[in-house]
């Protein structure tokens, strides 16, 4: 049986209960006022710029890490529905330019986090060199917030300045690009069949189990990001 937590820990977790209970409401409600105001991606930008205007400003947010799990597995699972046959058949034949397209990014990533390293090393000396080597590379990578963050956290690098460089760079193309679409009118010409739009609860289900269990085993070997990958 688990010992019983003492007081100090858990007022603490109550507190921390309540930072994320607070995040996860201010969040729903920016989702539900862009969705009013009808921006683009209201249910990425609302809670995007709502929770980052809300932690500039010093309010208690917290991520509650089993909603934030949940939410990469959410996300996982549905991009996972795109790699259809016609989709594995048109990255088949692109192969060269998805190999050049992976190196490229490894290249600028492994670029920019040498930059960073080097002009902020300096200012940071009671970061150790392994530490400071980690975090400018998983700053300066290409990828997702959250996955380079739990990458940098693996390598015991500054998961703060990883996750505020990437939060930079996401803030500006999300707010830029999806309102700039919006405004000029344009719109992408879909080649490939539209997927199924109806849900059928016993394939939701299977599905939930099967990408629950794929996350559990990626966790139980120790692999980097289980619950997206």
């Amino acid at each position: 049986m688990p010992l019983p937590l003492s007081p100090a820990a858990r007022k603490a977790s109550v507190a921390y209960a309540a930072r994320a209970a607070f995040t996860l409401a201010a969040a729903l409600a920016a989702a539900l006022l862009c969705l009013k105001l009808r921006t683009p991606l209201p249910w990425m930008l609302g809670p995007l710029l709502g929770t980052a205007l809300l932690s500039i400003l010093g309010a208690p947010t917290d991520s509650a890490t089993p909603l934030r799990n949940a939410g990469q597995w959410t996300i996982g699972a549905v991009l996972g529905l795109y790699f259809t046959p016609e989709v594995t058949a048109l990255v088949a034949g692109l192969w060269w330019a998805v190999a050049l397209g992976i190196a490229w990014a490894l290249l600028l990533g492994w670029g920019f986090g040498a930059w960073l390293h080097r002009v902020n090393a300096p200012r940071m000396p009671h970061v150790s060199a392994p530490a400071m080597r980690a975090t400018g590379y998983f700053a300066g990578a290409i990828g997702g917030a959250s996955e380079m963050t739990l990458l940098a956290e693996r390598e015991h690098a500054r998961t703060d300045l990883v996750a505020a460089s990437h939060s930079l760079r996401l803030v500006i193309v999300t707010v830029s690009i999806p309102f700039a679409l919006q405004w000029s009118g344009l719109h992408g010409i879909d080649v490939l069949a539209p997927p199924p739009r109806v849900v059928q609860p016993l394939g939701l289900a299977l599905l939930a189990v099967l990408t629950g269990a794929g996350a559990l085993v990626a966790r139980r070997l120790g692999r980097a990001n289980p619950w997206f990958m």
